[in-house]
């Protein structure tokens, strides 16, 4: 039973419940009263399909031989309402266990990342495959800002810097007006994450020895999917030796 039918049928049986509790504790003017008793009628059917489909029905109500409104048949339910509501609770924790999550698909990441990283993936060498997309997506860097004097977390630092570029220089601009609180945290941001990950996640896939274990090399992937993804989106600002240029 997936989670949305239990969570509905947990609300029936919870209402259900609470109506009875407002009638016996008689909250409410008469009107009010007479009316949950309706409804107690009107909701009895699907009640009973879900207490009998959880074993919980032990009879059915015959409204037709109660002395006073036929609702007030049902106002016996309540226990049978509340272990119901017991299952019912327990089985979307379940259910919401069970139900599986969204799946990445590693094919699906930016082509930098993976074109460079799918054999060597695909051969067991998980963290030999996160540093070649790694150094991928710094040779791409490099290309677009025709920049092969410093590569790596240098790089980054230098591509998203908020400042105009030197003469001859280029950066990287993911948003236009530094000017502006917004974009200029848009481009320190992407500039910070940038950097972070060829901090965090290149240095050690380079230097260490170990592999690492699927999960955590797909992470680290996805990671570089981002940058790589900012990278390829991001302007190309350049600055001649008059003002600056932007082209896309």
């Amino acid at each position: 039973m997936d989670a949305q039918r239990v969570r509905s049928m947990r609300d029936v049986i919870e209402k259900f419940a609470a109506t009875i509790h407002m009638i016996e504790q008689h909250e409410g003017a008469e009107s009010e009263i007479e009316d949950a008793l309706e409804e107690l009628m009107t909701r009895a059917p699907l009640v009973e399909a879900i207490l009998e489909s959880l074993e919980e029905l032990p009879y059915r109500a015959d409204p037709s031989s109660w002395g006073g409104h036929p609702g007030q048949a049902y106002l016996d339910y309540r226990p049978y309402c509340m272990r119901a509501f017991g299952k019912l609770r327990d089985r979307q924790l379940i259910a919401s266990v069970q139900t599986p999550g969204p799946t990445l698909s590693a094919t699906r990441l930016h082509p930098w990342v993976w074109d460079s990283a799918g054999s060597l993936w695909n051969s067991g060498h998980h963290r030999q495959a996160v540093s070649a997309a790694a150094g991928a997506i710094s040779a791409q860097t490099q290309a677009r800002l025709n920049r092969t004097d410093i590569n790596d977390q240098q790089l980054m630092q230098d591509a998203f810097g908020v400042d105009a570029p030197a003469p001859g220089k280029t950066r990287l601009r993911v948003a236009a007006d530094m000017s502006n609180k917004f974009d200029k945290g848009l481009q320190q941001g992407a500039g910070n994450l940038a950097q972070g990950v060829y901090g965090y996640i290149r240095n050690p896939a380079t230097h260490e020895t170990g592999e690492w274990a699927e999960q955590e090399a797909l992470e680290k992937l996805t990671a570089l999917s981002v940058v790589a993804r900012i990278i390829e989106d991001a302007e190309i600002l350049t600055t001649p030796s008059g003002p600056s240029v932007r082209d896309h």
